[in-house]
């Protein structure tokens, strides 16, 4: 399908729900197809964030509208107070030069926060940390290098004659459970340019071999946000016109039911936005955790491999 005839289609889709939005159920299944292939151009067709919700409501049960809804939620969440400070102290920390141990729960925004500093200062981000060959595709690949026929040797030390060169500091996200070749590899790169790894746990069996060498990092941890930076996106949302007004009044138990996790939140304000919650009593409330729940372990089952 051509560019020109997905913005048709759209413009077709969109027009249909504006003319008669109770005869949408009815024509759902034979446009569903459709919707899949449009995906988040058809969201994005639609006029101001409430359009987009009321169209996105009919679609509950297709991929591409559930991940329209969190392109629409994401940009909703305002930098919260505490994460511009955190900000700050790891520019202090990039100036000064300092190897960085990063750490925080999962969904708690770390790989946000190493993403924020790389767009300002310049970053080397390596992604896949759980073996040395993975380092060397996953940094290689960023370089725009072909390893042609070098062994893992002499891939590991032509990179780490460039970043010697380069005196850049190197981030390593997601690690954990570290082998011996891969803790060697980040502390001999210590010993030439500043080395940041961010992790959920640096207890030994969590992080694995690198652990030997943390007492050349300085710890950060990334706390959880506070309940006037949950309160301040729930509210951004509602603004927006992507959740419902009643969410702000229940403020405190949805901060509670996210622990101040990022990702959980906008997990909730995905529900929210995916079908209107009765909020008045705590049914409401539990329906709402149950269906991110389900959501989230339906995602995470789908990525299994069969």
């Amino acid at each position: 399908m051509t560019g020109q005839a997905n913005s048709i289609a759209c413009s077709n889709i969109v027009s249909l729900i504006d003319r008669d939005i109770n005869s949408w159920p009815k024509i759902l299944p034979q446009c569903d197809h459709l919707l899949r292939l449009l995906g988040k151009r058809f969201i994005l067709s639609c006029n101001g964030g409430r359009d987009r919700v009321r169209a996105i409501r009919f679609l509950p049960s297709t991929a591409a509208a559930r991940k329209a809804l969190k392109q629409l939620i994401t940009p909703v969440q305002a930098k919260p107070m505490h994460r511009k400070a955190l900000i700050q102290q790891l520019c202090s920390i990039y100036s000064q030069r300092q190897n960085l141990l990063l750490v925080g729960v999962a969904g708690i925004g770390k790989t946000t926060l190493l993403r924020e500093v790389g767009q300002n200062l310049p970053l080397q981000i390596c992604q896949e940390t759980s073996s040395l060959s993975r380092i060397c595709d996953g940094l290689e690949h960023q370089l725009d290098w072909s390893h042609e026929k070098l062994n893992i040797i002499q891939r590991k030390n032509r990179l780490l004659t460039y970043l010697e060169g380069r005196r850049e500091s190197v981030a390593f996200d997601h690690v954990a459970k570290t082998p011996p070749r891969v803790g060697r590899f980040i502390a001999h790169l210590t010993e030439k340019v500043p080395v940041w790894i961010a992790c959920r746990s640096d207890h030994r069996r969590e992080i694995g071999h690198v652990w030997e060498y943390l007492y050349k990092f300085t710890r950060l941890e990334v706390p959880p946000l506070t309940l006037v930076e949950t309160s301040a996106i729930i509210a951004n949302a509602i603004e927006s016109g992507t959740i419902q007004p009643d969410a702000y009044q229940h403020r405190t138990e949805l901060h509670r039911i996210s622990k101040g996790v990022p990702r959980v939140i906008e997990e909730l304000l995905v529900e929210l936005a995916a079908r209107n919650y009765k909020m008045d009593g705590s049914f409401g409330l539990h329906l709402l955790e149950l269906d991110r729940q389900i959501r989230g372990l339906s995602a995470a089952t789908s990525k299994i491999p069969q």
